[in-house]
């Protein structure tokens, strides 16, 4: 997309880098090294978009498709798939948990019923989402594997995950997001390791 506008934040949420993407949507950036940052998308017609990643040192090429834009309808329709949840805002954070398996499509991975996921903001606060179908916060994911938070803040968040189990099984994944003012934050998906 042209003209779209990608600003970087550190691993604190302060501002690195901002550039504009040229008239084929390709951008050259730079991002602080050897951290955890965000980068936030935004556009004229599309709710601001906030991906993680982790940089390494020196120079790397994201693969086309892995950071995009979504507009208001394409999250309406994310939203309609939580109609048990009593929001009437669009979801601040949503996605699906994944089983990850290396070096497979991440799309083709299996999805994971069963799983526990909570937001946890800056200030500690314990935040459950909403889960799709029938599902409920005792329940954790259905087999769609989805789940939605609504109404947060702009803030920085680790998304915890983990299996709702009667094993041994005590294994919990922890995700840092930045989510920007009025904005969106997609998982899809968040990975849950094997055990």
């Amino acid at each position: 997309m042209s003209g779209a506008n990608i600003t970087i934040y550190n691993d604190n949420a302060e501002q690195y880098s901002q550039v504009q993407s040229d008239s084929d949507g390709f951008v050259s950036l730079e991002i602080p090294p050897l951290q955890t940052f965000f980068a936030v998308l935004s556009a004229e017609d599309f709710i601001p978009t906030s991906f993680t990643g982790y940089a390494g040192d020196g120079l790397f090429e994201v693969p086309e498709g892995t950071l995009y834009l979504r507009s208001e309808i394409e999250i309406t329709d994310v939203a309609d798939q939580f109609s048990s949840c009593e929001s009437s805002s669009l979801p601040s954070i949503d996605g699906v948990m994944r089983l990850e398996i290396p070096q497979q499509d991440p799309q083709t991975l299996p999805l994971l019923s069963k799983v526990l996921v909570q937001a946890v903001s800056s200030e500690n606060e314990e935040i459950d989402p909403c889960y799709a179908g029938e599902s409920n916060v005792e329940e954790g994911t259905d087999e769609s594997g989805a789940f939605a938070f609504f109404n947060l803040s702009e803030g920085l968040y680790t998304i915890k995950a983990k299996l709702n189990n009667e094993q041994s099984i005590e294994m919990e994944i922890e995700y840092p997001v930045y989510l920007p003012d009025e904005g969106n934050m997609p998982l899809y998906p968040l990975f849950f390791p094997l055990p």
